[in-house]
């Protein structure tokens, strides 16, 4: 068959629908295993010029891209993922895809730069990851690779070998810090806490009616008032800083009205707290005796 002859039957066929069976038959003739392994051995050492890479990228973009809308089954995914176990990528080829993904990621002028396919990339896994099946798939990719030992040490070297880096440490404290400035942040972590019933050590509410109260925000602004007043220092030994105590003069547990008087309170540092004649079981000892 000339390339004349070859050239008609091509335009005479083109535009026109084909049926599967047909798509079939063409994909066994002319992608035979024979002719994919003389392709892939024709096309080694090769490269593509920039134009060309381009001008496919264009071609199959968007609309024009015969995966678009579309979804591989399980069963694909699944295939390829068995193909791809046991192949180890050389080093030079994981530096070159390294290199290629954070051009990709830093250029100024690339499309991946931008924080509106940031957000786009953000929603598609939103939307990919609420549907069950695909988290199944995911969960179980996750547990493939975590019973391999070797896969594991892989990940935890790489983690290590990431967080130590120190332009990697700074960015974290910064961002940690910016995030816990705004207030909508603080909100979102304060109702993501586990409280009461929700907790996994809820017991039923067994915490005591004193444990509650010292916990109360009204007993911590107390007792800061407490060593404001008395300047961080020790009423006793006069040492200053420290460990502290906002101690009761009149018993905590014995003068419920005089819990948050300020006047009835003092600093002490741990070792002259001991020491008072009301500290712990010994107030209940020395009133009872009164």
């Amino acid at each position: 068959m000339t390339e004349e002859h070859k050239a008609k039957i091509a335009g005479a066929l083109r535009g026109k629908p084909k049926s599967e069976d047909h798509k079939a038959k063409l994909r066994s003739v002319i992608f035979t295993e024979e002719r994919r392994r003389k392709i892939s051995e024709g096309n080694k050492g090769k490269k593509l010029s920039e134009e060309l890479k381009k001008a496919i990228s264009e071609r199959t973009r968007g609309e024009r891209n015969p995966m678009f809308g579309k979804k591989h089954s399980r069963e694909v995914v699944e295939s390829a993922r068995i193909r791809s176990t046991g192949v180890e990528k050389s080093p030079e080829t994981l530096v070159k895809m390294s290199a290629v993904m954070k051009d990709k990621w830093t250029e100024p002028d690339s499309v991946f730069a931008t924080e509106g396919y940031k957000k786009k990339l953000s929603e598609k896994a939103k939307e990919r990851f609420s549907n069950p099946e695909a988290r199944e798939i995911a969960s179980e990719a996750a547990k493939r690779r975590w019973e391999d030992p070797e896969e594991r040490k892989k990940i935890s070297e790489a983690q290590k070998a990431h967080s130590s880096k120190p332009e990697v440490r700074v960015k974290r404290s910064f961002d940690s810090k910016e995030r816990w400035k705004t207030e909508e942040f603080r909100e979102k972590m304060k109702k993501a806490q586990l409280r009461g019933e929700e907790h996994p050590f809820w017991k039923g509410g067994k915490t005591s009616e004193s444990m509650k109260i010292r916990n109360s925000t009204e007993y911590k602004l107390w007792r800061r008032s407490v060593f404001e007043r008395d300047n961080f220092t020790c009423q006793f030994c006069g040492s200053r800083g420290g460990k502290l105590c906002a101690d009761h003069i009149k018993p905590f547990s014995m003068f419920p009205e005089l819990r948050f008087a300020i006047d009835n309170g003092r600093t002490l540092c741990v070792e002259c707290h001991r020491k008072t004649p009301t500290f712990g079981w010994k107030s209940s000892k020395k009133y009872n005796q009164e």
